[in-house]
């Protein structure tokens, strides 16, 4: 070829299409002005401007490079190795689309020590009856353990695809964490329920294998036979809450009813005082409520004895509920949607402070209100700071009768000018509360009531040298200090029965 040639590359088109990348389109044209006369050419080439030597040189370069990149993602395709995780991080969770509440639920489950050794119980007794109907479980099991592990990450899709199979709709709109932590805790206890049927009572070879012996054994050892207790009876968050009636006449208390929870809903007051706390919902949650009009049998029927034997007298009930039964795993909703006279739902965004550890001796049944306002006075303590050079005094100052006999207010502060935030609280104290459990993880809403965003707080490590608080998002994870976790506005907050 004779003349000068001229190298005009038009254009590399390249798209990507899930992670791999495709090249589409690689037109490159050598427009020879010796072959082409410059009248001939076409008109959309009369803009096109002749290259030098050096443009030329680079253009070739640039062809080559792209070629070479192209070709290298089509034959071997992008790469599937996961990325490095940060050190001392902990896995993210990926969205299947809008499954942050899923994922959300399952970072807070695996904080809790007692849940997930559970489900690895409930996963061996599975597996010794040959069951093949325990997906919703192993399914579980799988995803806690990747979360307390060294993987990089992991998804929940075979936890939805386990709750397709028991004809749970999930799809890929947005769902409500609570509501679907109660379908996890529903569904799992109807696969175990399906792994224990009820013995027949003419199975008697049966019957005094799981009925007699047991109970032979105890006697003989003299230790709890708790792996032979039904598992639904061990679940780790299942609980009881006692509700009794008082007629406020004659005094007549109804047969006390027990009635299971795996969850309890707290309600924020409205109008708001503010300032709550968790121990001022609490404390609504287990305040007596008067019902009207009540048929009450036993109270004396003097006035209308005379005129009507058979006349009904209605009078004023209290309703009191307590916990009859507190799980080793304790798991508090705050409700946070607020119904307005119009119908209409908005969200309250009220701040509610918890504290990191929890005192639930006072709420529990046949509890006084006196030993309820000083379990108050010690569940502000770790909220507000204070002066730290009177702790030697906290034991005598909480066990005089005089402390005793003063409103909650004086409680507060007497316990919040001894004990600092960041000091441990005083281990005589401690030791004379039966329930106290440690804040292990917290459920945010970020959002309206109509769409938002799941995110979780979720403490790690095993004692106070090694705990960290983890901020967890979807894949986003990272290190934060308690301060922040404390500051959130909880949607769920799960805490575990310290031992």
């Amino acid at each position: 070829m004779k003349g000068q040639s001229n190298l005009l590359v038009y254009g590399v088109y390249i798209r990507f299409n899930i992670g791999s990348l495709v090249l589409t389109h690689l037109q490159t044209s050598l427009v020879l002005s010796s072959i082409t006369p410059k009248a001939q050419r076409p008109n959309h080439q009369a803009t096109l401007i002749p290259c030098t030597r050096s443009m030329t040189y680079w253009l070739y370069i640039s062809a080559a490079a792209a070629l070479a990149i192209a070709g290298s993602y089509i034959l071997w395709g992008p790469s599937n190795r996961p990325k490095q995780r940060k050190k001392n991080a902990i896995p993210g969770l990926q969205n299947l689309g809008n499954s942050c509440f899923l994922n959300a639920i399952m970072q807070a489950l695996a904080s809790c020590a007692s849940c997930y050794s559970w489900m690895y119980r409930a996963v061996e007794y599975a597996d010794e009856q040959h069951s093949e109907n325990s997906l919703l479980v192993k399914s579980i099991l799988t995803v806690l353990t990747t979360l307390n592990g060294s993987e990089d990450s992991c998804s929940g899709a075979e936890v939805i695809k386990a709750l397709r199979s028991h004809r749970w709709i999930i799809s890929h709109e947005e769902h409500d964490a609570h509501e679907l932590f109660h379908v996890l805790t529903s569904t799992v206890e109807e696969e175990l329920l399906a792994l224990n049927p009820v013995t027949s009572l003419l199975d008697t070879k049966k019957l005094e294998k799981e009925c007699i012996n047991p109970v032979i054994e105890k006697k003989k050892t003299m230790v709890p036979p708790s792996n032979t207790l039904p598992l639904k009876l061990a679940f780790p968050m299942r609980g009881l809450l006692v509700n009794e009636l008082k007629c406020n006449s004659c005094n007549y208390k109804h047969p006390a009813r027990y009635e299971s929870f795996d969850s309890i809903t707290l309600t924020i007051p409205t109008p708001n005082p503010g300032n709550l706390t968790l121990h001022d919902l609490l404390l609504k949650f287990i305040s007596c409520e008067l019902i009207q009009d009540v048929v009450c049998e036993t109270c004396p029927k003097e006035e209308s004895a005379s005129e009507n034997t058979d006349q009904i007298i209605k009078t004023i009930f209290s309703q009191q509920v307590s916990f009859g039964k507190l799980p080793e795993c304790l798991c508090i909703h705050i409700q946070r949607t607020v119904w307005l006279k119009n119908g209409l739902s908005m969200k309250c965004h009220d701040k509610i402070s918890f504290p990191e550890v929890l005192i639930m001796d006072y709420y529990v049944h046949n509890h006084s209100q006196k030993d309820r306002q000083l379990g108050a006075s010690y569940s502000r303590l770790r909220l507000t700071g204070g002066n730290s050079k009177n702790s030697q005094n906290i034991t005598n100052s909480l066990s005089s009768s005089e402390t005793h006999a003063k409103p909650i207010a004086d409680f507060s502060d007497t316990l919040l000018n001894v004990l600092p935030l960041s000091l441990p609280p005083n281990k005589d104290i401690m030791c004379s509360f039966k329930y106290m459990y440690l804040l292990k993880a917290v459920v945010v809403h970020l959002g309206g009531v109509s769409s938002g965003h799941f995110i979780t707080y979720r403490r790690v490590g095993t004692n106070k040298q090694n705990e960290k608080w983890f901020y967890t998002s979807d894949l986003e994870v990272k290190e934060v200090p308690f301060s922040e976790v404390s500051a959130a506005g909880a949607y769920m907050l799960f805490y575990e029965k310290m031992r």
